[in-house]
């Protein structure tokens, strides 16, 4: 009996627990082996179409092997090498093979090749360095030629803390390529999208508003996680509202959007479930003086809004500002919070829940039992898990 194929998926980072939930949801027989920064490692029989459905997913990977304690002096590439020797390619190179031979694209074999690297932390050599001598012990091995643009096979490192992981890319490209989106200015990247929806867990029956939808990313991924919720959306560009109509079609997403001002949205106190909205960063839209005044206004409003016992995610880059907005809050209650990197900046991702005296939900839904179950994570924890956010 053959072993069950080991992949890698880039999701996003700070979010990994949440992709790897999905994962074991939507993939049959799905164990997850170990979450790392930006990655999860999981073994599943599941089809390469089943592996592309996944929503939170950036990029998938054939898994080669992880090298342990990689020093950070100049014999690291070295080791590396030495390592990755005693790794099964060609198991690896079988499940590349395998998934373009199913997804009807032709490459040729024995293939043209490249290796990249990414690094973090600080090392007495360069990532070309870690490139270079794998390159040449896959070229030993395989006698593959090299191609450094538009490879027929590429393979991953990365390295982090010490450890190294190695995959063969089966994805060159992100899979939210795909879905044909329109990206407004500061429009999320789907997968941290349906990361993001996935935390707020939405629920049958329920209505959803993103006061401020740009896009449309946000609820679109929102009423694809829960079909039955009804999803509002608002903003007060029409032409932001033109693009989410228009990418909530190219995925049969149901959402009602509309131009509006999210500081008077106009809907009924008390009428809305949950919110889940990106708030202005105040770097490419607006500024932090604006955010000053405008976020205490969005406070205001969402409290209005939501009803006693619901909930809001909010994922915004005014770290400071918007917690101290949670601090003061005498309505609303923090239960997680998250920070997460993409683009060179770290935003965070909280949940909150609206105070209230009524009876507390029984917490029946297996997507709510999960994430209540979550340990909330320490903004200062995460220091130093996360480059500074970088301004622009």
């Amino acid at each position: 009996m053959s072993a069950t194929p080991v992949f890698i998926a880039s999701v996003p980072t700070g979010l990994e627990s949440i992709a790897a939930d999905e994962a074991v949801e939507r993939l049959p027989d799905c164990r997850i082996i170990e979450k790392r920064r930006g990655r999860i490692i999981l073994s599943t029989p599941a089809t390469h179409r089943e592996m592309r459905r996944l929503r939170t997913v950036f990029r998938w990977f054939a898994f080669v092997g992880r090298a342990a304690d990689v020093p950070a002096a100049a014999t690291g590439p070295e080791h590396l090498r030495r390592s990755a020797e005693t790794m099964d390619w060609d198991a690896a190179v079988d499940r590349w093979r395998a998934w373009w031979s199913h997804g009807g694209a032709a490459k040729n074999d024995p293939p043209h090749f490249r290796v990249t690297a990414s690094r973090f932390g600080e090392h007495a050599y360069t990532s070309m360095d870690l490139m270079r001598e794998l390159g040449a012990m896959l070229n030993a091995r395989y006698a593959w030629p090299v191609r450094l643009k538009e490879p027929d096979l590429e393979v991953d490192l990365q390295l982090h803390d010490g450890e190294a992981l190695l995959g063969i890319v089966l994805t060159p490209r992100s899979l939210h390529h795909d879905r044909n989106w329109t990206a407004g200015p500061t429009g999320l990247k789907a997968p941290i999208a349906a990361a993001v929806a996935r935390l707020l867990a939405p629920q049958p029956g329920e209505r959803i508003v993103d006061p401020l939808c740009g896009s449309g990313a946000l609820p679109i991924e929102t009423a694809i996680l829960e079909p039955r919720a009804t999803v509002l959306a608002g903003d007060q560009e029409a032409a932001l509202i033109d693009m989410a109509r228009h990418n909530a079609a190219q995925v049969g997403a149901a959402i009602e959007a509309s131009v509006w001002d999210a500081r008077h949205v106009p809907l009924e106190e008390a009428s809305v479930d949950a919110i889940i909205t990106d708030l202005p960063f105040g770097v490419r839209v607006g500024s932090h003086t604006i955010n000053r005044h405008l976020y205490p206004a969005l406070m205001r409003e969402f409290t209005r809004l939501v009803r006693p016992g619901g909930r809001a995610v909010v994922l915004t880059l005014e770290r400071r500002l918007f917690q101290r907005l949670v601090d003061r809050a005498a309505h609303w209650t923090l239960r997680e919070h998250r920070r997460v990197t993409y683009g060179g900046i770290d935003p965070s991702v909280y949940l909150l829940t609206r105070k209230s005296r009524m009876a507390k939900p029984d917490g029946s839904s297996p997507m709510l039992r999960r994430h209540a179950a979550r340990t909330r994570i320490d903004d200062s924890e995460q220091q130093g898990a996360h480059p500074p956010a970088r301004r622009s």
